[in-house]
């Protein structure tokens, strides 16, 4: 059976094909193409295996494609009904279990990891373990290794994925890199560049030559470097070490007048932490900190509004869960009394919210555009500041036992909205109230007259070509 398939694979997926390894591993950097050669390769292996007198067994083939979460099997089963040519299939692609039935008697899966003791009971000619620095140890080694012990089935597995620290993603790679063990092959290419002797980036030879070096570049200038050289670069970094670098380096005097407009930033406490508020101006320069502990909400938000209206800061972002959120409604009350004019972003923070907030503060540091005070509970906290891998081999990042991050996360939420204020100015990004950016604002007022709620009706480029309008940043005020 011959099959065409809308793919040409580049040199270091041509790698990839040729090997004759059980064992299989991708550590490469992100759309090097991992996805697309691991789909086409399980092509290759259905129709060679179909083709194959195999009696007995039911399906005749039988493979998975197994990823850490349900978002990312979506993402992976329409790449793979998309590379699958339709004259191979008995029947339409069922979207109830994301499951491929050939004419063969080959059956495809697409499966998620979230449990994965549910990867049980079935034997397997080939299993396909993608973004495998995200999965469990368990997943493998308790679930899907045995499938593949089946008799009279291939047991082939490929493992894919963007390197995520040397966990057990890690040591998979190097039973590649060992001699000693010939059923495993690995490979660990970048993106698409590497930096060479002068610092710039350079092609390489196995890298997806269609991503083009300007945006390896671009995004080498929007990153923290360690996680570029993670992403892009492809690196097993080690997961324990500090995240915030240079720090005594980007540390002065309070700016004499500051550069309006003035951002704050609030990260709230209950009882053991801190309650830290902090004030940029536009440059990135820290204006002035304050720390508060075991003091009720209500007295926060008093000290807070005085904060806002001492230094006339035109907006604050504050913390919206735990205890943001009566926060918010003291201080916008606090606020209204007192006629300050200071619009209120209420912050969610969550573990991905988070990492983005940090990375955002890192490029800060690292690209020096951000000032602090020469305070040592601040400098002490962004210095302890860490990075450590968990036991299911995730990065967290976060304070050492027994020390604070209140004030990181404080410079964090400021410098959040003075990035973004100057990326505006730069023309980066369309300003509000620009054609391509914020459309109208409205508000909608309570009993007393208060405005209570903001919403922004946004219109993108190609929203707009389409004629549809896109409702974005609904938060109160």
């Amino acid at each position: 059976m011959k099959l065409r398939v809308d793919y040409t694979p580049h040199p270091g997926q041509r790698l990839f094909h040729d090997s004759s390894a059980r064992h299989r591993v991708l550590a490469c950097g992100a759309r090097w193409g991992k996805d697309r050669a691991c789909i086409v390769e399980s092509i290759r292996l259905n129709v060679e295996l179909g083709q194959l007198p195999r009696s007995g067994l039911i399906p005749k083939v039988h493979g998975w494609f197994v990823t850490p979460n349900y978002p990312l099997a979506q993402q992976l089963w329409r790449e793979l009904k998309a590379l699958t040519p339709t004259e191979v299939l008995a029947k339409a692609p069922l979207e109830k279990g994301y499951r491929l039935e050939w004419r063969t008697g080959a059956v495809v899966e697409v499966k998620s990891a979230d449990d994965p003791m549910s990867l049980v009971a079935v034997g397997l000619d080939w299993v396909v373990l993608t973004e495998e620095g995200l999965l469990p140890p368990e997943a493998w080694d308790m679930a899907l290794r045995p499938r593949l012990a089946s008799p009279h089935r291939m047991g082939l597995a490929m493992f894919n994925g963007t390197p995520k620290g040397r966990n057990w993603y890690h040591e998979i790679y190097l039973r590649g890199q060992d001699p000693e063990q010939p059923d495993w092959e690995s490979w660990n290419f970048p993106t698409a560049a590497v930096a060479g002797a002068d610092g710039k980036l350079e092609r390489h030879p196995y890298g997806n030559p269609y991503i083009s070096l300007e945006e390896v570049e671009q995004a080498r200038r929007d990153m923290p470097a360690r996680w570029f050289d993670q992403e892009f670069l492809a690196g097993f970094l080690s997961s324990e070490g500090a995240v915030f670098r240079n720090v005594r380096e980007r540390v002065g005097p309070a700016p004499r007048p500051p550069k309006p407009p003035l951002v704050a930033g609030a990260d709230l406490a209950r009882r053991r932490d801190f309650t830290v508020f902090v004030v940029f101006d536009a440059e990135g320069r820290m204006v002035t900190m304050q720390r508060l502990q075991a003091v009720p909400y209500r007295q926060q938000a008093e000290a807070f509004c005085s904060l806002l209206r001492d230094y006339d800061v035109k907006k604050a972002v504050v913390e919206a869960n735990g205890p943001g959120d009566p926060f918010v409604e003291m201080l916008e009350t606090a606020l209204h009394e007192q006629d300050i004019r200071c619009k209120v972003r209420p912050f969610d923070v969550t573990a991905s919210s988070k990492r983005q907030l940090i990375e955002g503060l890192v490029v800060g540091f690292e690209r020096g555009k951000i000032t602090i005070l020469d305070d040592p509970v601040l400098i002490n906290e962004l210095e302890a500041y860490t990075a450590e891998e968990t036991a299911g081999g995730h990065e967290r990042l976060g304070a050492p036992a027994g020390f604070h991050d209140d004030c990181v996360m404080a410079c964090a939420l400021a410098w959040t909205e003075v990035a973004a204020k100057r990326k505006y100015r730069k023309g980066k990004y369309p300003k509000p109230g620009h054609s391509s950016g914020l459309r109208k604002q409205s508000y909608a007022e309570g009993r007393d007259g208060r405005p209570m709620e903001r919403r922004f009706s946004v219109r993108s480029q190609s929203a707009r070509l389409k004629g549809i309008k896109i409702v974005r940043n609904r938060y109160p005020i």
